[in-house]
């Protein structure tokens, strides 16, 4: 229970037990652990029932349990804390652990406050973060993994950041970097026992998996320079930045824990590399991807570097590429994603096309070969995006580079002609429907098997001209795209010759990532070709050994597939996270044996 002052009068806010009766319903329109307020003149009372303001949070998520809370006013807004349960309940669990939900309500003139809104969304943001003053590390949105620990044992006062393993992370949302030009961003950190993997902070805008700013390497030698065993660690930005935005820290590696960050706005490392006492460049280095150091170098003659030729493109794809016990080039070559002069490189095109399946109309990117001629029969390519993802957003990306890649290959000889599909995934029957972190919200990804082979593969075979036959059509996708791929590609291996998942997500066997708990599509048993069916051509699966998204996930379908005798191809991309270096590759390679 609590006291709270508005006006001139005191609020008692309690929850009430779980004996209450029809007698004390009809008299006071309460019910079982509820927050309701009594009102007074004197902190001491006498108080007098005045209204019912929460209801129990099981309203909200459907789990009921006992209720604490806490009633104050910050920044002229009124707001309560209290227990809930939708954590239990998004992570599929009945254990009666609670959670502490925050929301915003308006105290009226008479004290009434009426039924308080829950939400999941919580707070309005009252005011932006600094990004350019010191930040404790456990002031945050929201984490995965982590905790918040002493930072000196048994002393209460300072907290910073620990319980830190690979794939954990933290949020601080909007972060306002309006006010000045950042340059670097600084960590404070101590260690406090070894490591398996190097330890390293890649922090991003928008997602965890969204575009890279920085990745700070912390150096286990470097000497504490504060005080209870912390160092500082410095990294250039690999962007700028002027917006406001919301901060995602992934770690990687265990045994150190967080203290504070911020960034700087002029290149001045502590430990002399940067800007030095004369203002000249000094010679530095910039973590990447793939925990190792490359100097930071800037072309001074300003001149472009040479268009690949064919030739040369056909020199660096020489060499056996049938093999599916070797990848020829783990990461795909530079000279394939280049446009060269005398190369076509096709037509991008947008078409809608009415789903049975979801009883709605559905969007689809199609790209086209240069000289397509209704007087050939194309083999047909069905590439499937990521989470939260539509039709658009593979070939909106121009650092995939699909179209130079295909048209590349094309030319070398290394490829046939093909027509390739970006469909949109989320197969639901309500246009309102969006994508999350719970079975129902990922359902219609699930769905599209349903939409591809009932709506689009006869849609794309009726305004094209695309050959039918099982070896002229593939499938491969990314991310969650590359989940439904190997989905598909085992529920129906009549229907495509190639099959391939490029860091494809958790779901498709029973797991538990950091969102959610993933009942399976499949048991780990069904994860193979069916015996009796012919097995596709090419079964692939690859992932960045960096890939700070679906981590392990990749390799454990590796080792399913293993375990289940189906032969596949298998390589990870030395130093890709879940991005761009890792669609690149996974395409070329799939292209190439296809």
């Amino acid at each position: 229970s609590g006291i709270h002052k508005a006006g001139n009068k005191y609020y008692y806010t309690y929850c009430t037990n779980w004996q209450v009766d029809e007698a004390g319903t009809a008299k006071y329109g309460i019910h079982n652990a509820e927050i309701v307020s009594l009102e007074s003149d004197s902190p001491m009372g006498p108080f007098v029932f005045k209204e019912r303001i929460l209801e129990n949070p099981g309203v909200l998520c459907g789990l009921y349990g006992n209720n604490h809370h806490c009633v104050f006013s910050f920044k002229d807004q009124w707001y309560i804390t209290y227990h809930s349960r939708v954590l239990e309940k998004a992570q599929g669990i009945e254990h009666g652990y609670r959670c502490t939900n925050i929301d915003e309500f308006t105290m009226k003139e008479d004290g009434s406050i009426g039924i308080i809104r829950q939400t999941t969304n919580g707070r309005t943001q009252r005011k932006y973060v600094n990004p350019f003053q010191e930040n404790s590390a456990v002031n945050m949105a929201t984490n995965a993994g982590l905790c918040a620990v002493e930072e000196k044992s048994g002393m209460a006062g300072n907290m910073v950041l620990g319980g830190i393993d690979t794939g954990d992370l933290f949020k601080v949302q909007g972060v306002d970097f309006s006010k000045g030009q950042a340059k670097m961003v600084e960590i404070t950190a101590r260690f406090t026992g070894d490591s398996t993997e190097e330890p390293m902070i890649r922090i991003s805008t928008t997602a965890p998996w969204g575009e890279v700013l920085s990745y700070i390497s912390l150096e286990k030698k470097k000497e504490a320079s504060q005080e209870n065993g912390f160092a500082t660690y410095q990294a250039k930005l690999e962007k700028d930045i002027t917006d406001v935005v919301d901060l995602y820290f992934v770690f990687r590696g265990s045994g150190y824990e967080v203290k504070s960050w911020r960034f700087l706005q002029d290149l001045d490392f502590s430990s002399g590399k940067g800007v030095n006492a004369q203002g000249a460049k000094a010679e530095g280095t910039s973590p990447v991807g793939n925990g190792t150091a490359e100097k930071a170098t800037t072309a001074g003659n300003g001149t472009q570097e040479k268009t690949a030729s064919i030739e040369k493109m056909k020199e660096v794809l020489s060499g056996d590429i049938a093999k599916l016990d070797s990848v020829a080039h783990l990461d795909c070559p530079m000279e394939v994603t280049k446009k060269v002069e005398g190369v076509s490189y096709g037509t991008l095109s947008h078409i809608t096309y009415h789903s049975k399946t979801t009883g709605l109309d559905r969007g689809a990117c199609v790209l086209l070969p240069a000289d397509y001629s209704k007087e050939k029969r194309y083999p047909v390519f069905y590439f499937l995006h990521g989470i939260f993802g539509d039709e658009y957003c593979i070939v909106n990306d121009e650092k995939n580079k699909i179209p130079e890649i295909i048209g590349n290959l094309v030319a070398a000889g290394k490829a046939k002609d093909m027509i390739v599909v970006f469909p949109n995934m989320y197969a639901t029957s309500d246009p309102n429907q969006k994508p999350g972190f719970d079975d129902k919200a990922i359902a219609p990804y699930d769905n599209f098997i349903n939409d591809l082979v009932n709506d689009l593969i006869p849609y794309i075979e009726a305004n094209y001209s695309v050959s039918t036959k099982k070896e002229d059509r593939a499938i491969a996708g990314f991310s969650m795209g590359g989940r439904e791929s190997l989905f598909i590609g085992v529920k129906r291996p009549d229907l495509f010759s190639c099959v391939g998942a490029i860091s494809p997500a958790p779901g498709l066997t029973p797991s538990r990532d950091w969102a959610m708990a993933h009942p399976g599509q499949l048991e780990e048993k069904e994860l193979c070709i069916p015996e009796g069916k012919e097995a596709p051509k090419l079964l692939m699966v690859c992932c960045g050994t960096q890939d700070s998204v679906v981590g392990k996930f990749p390799a454990t379908y590796h080792e399913i597939l293993t375990t289940n005798k189906t032969n596949h191809l298998w390589y990870e991309v030395p130093g890709a996270d879940h991005n761009d270096q890792a669609i690149r590759s996974g395409f070329y390679n799939f292209i190439l044996r296809w």
